[in-house]
């Protein structure tokens, strides 16, 4: 280590190592200070829209009394099957008609869809526009539970 303070290094090597390490270092640093942030300020309305990505079981158990089961799917895959008590507005008609089907913003919405790619997009948008309560529990695929369904429709592999 005396040899790199004088600026006479046995080898080109250490400085090279250490500036490596202490690059490390900060970028680990910052990595942990950006995500505790992130944390820290993802209650707080000044960090922006958010809403909460949870597992379908989590979902299951927040299903009670008033929360929205919102299906964000088309007409046609929530006839084919759907969770109980579920409320079906297509992705494209909810962002058009949020602020009625809606109207309370402190509603507990969770929202699904087939794969999750939907009601990740949906529960961004509704966060964007105000929405306090949201949780995306992602696809019926994942749904381990009885859905309703027509009668004689089948219970296909996809979920649906």
């Amino acid at each position: 280590m005396r040899e790199i303070i004088k600026g006479k290094p046995k080898s080109g090597k250490a400085p090279l190592f250490l500036l490596a390490a202490v690059c490390v270092a900060l970028t680990i640093g910052d990595v942990v200070y950006t995500r505790r942030k992130a944390v820290e300020g993802a209650e707080s309305p000044a960090a922006g829209p958010f809403y909460r990505k949870i597992s379908s079981a989590r979902a299951r158990e927040l299903m009670t009394g008033d929360a929205v089961i919102l299906d964000v799917r088309t007409p046609a895959e929530f006839e084919a099957g759907h969770i109980k008590n579920a409320v079906n507005v297509p992705q494209t008609r909810l962002m058009e008609e949020y602020a009625e089907i809606f109207p309370d913003k402190e509603a507990l919405i969770l929202i699904y869809c087939r794969s999750g790619k939907r009601s990740a997009a949906s529960a961004k948008f509704l966060a964007e526009k105000g929405y306090t309560n949201l949780y995306d529990f992602g696809g019926i695929e994942d749904w381990l539970e009885e859905m309703e369904r027509p009668e004689g429709a089948k219970n296909e592999e996809s979920g649906v």
